[in-house]
């Protein structure tokens, strides 16, 4: 049973819990995409470690096969840093934020022109939601931490 009673509290917990994807396409084509991205970069990082090995086939000497092996290291660790790297999910809070200054946003470009400072404005108030989050998951004292 949950330690949580009031649906204020709920409500907050789960806004901060829930996340949701902000890369910017369909989520089901982006529960494929993650899987398929994947795979292109393991299959990337193969083929670079066995093109660097495919000499050795032969018979060779063991210098060569040091340098050979020293290269494929080198290969396996610039391929792994340039690996596909999924975008991490936001808090539901932060992507209702989102959707909510950009309908103001548009009502307001539909009226009369967004000036530079309402812009700036709205992303520090969204950093701000950010701040909020990253503070209550730290502090274990925080009521209704999580």
């Amino acid at each position: 049973m949950s330690k949580v009673k009031s649906p204020p509290e709920k409500k907050r917990n789960s806004l901060l819990k829930d996340r949701r994807n902000i890369y910017g396409e369909c989520p089901t084509s982006s529960r494929k995409n993650i899987s398929k991205g994947k795979k292109r970069s393991h299959k990337a990082l193969r083929r670079a470690v066995a093109e660097e090995l495919r000499p050795l086939k032969g018979a060779s000497s063991d210098g060569d096969a040091d340098v050979t092996e020293e290269r494929a290291r080198q290969k396996l660790v610039e391929h792994k840093r340039a690996s596909f790297k999924k975008v991490p999910d936001a808090p539901l809070a932060v992507v209702l934020n989102r959707k909510v200054n950009k309908r103001v946003e548009q009502k307001e470009k539909d009226t009369v022109p967004v000036a530079y400072d309402q812009v700036l404005e709205r992303w520090r108030s969204e950093e701000r939601v950010l701040r909020e989050i990253k503070r209550k998951q730290k502090s274990p004292h925080s009521f209704g931490a999580i």
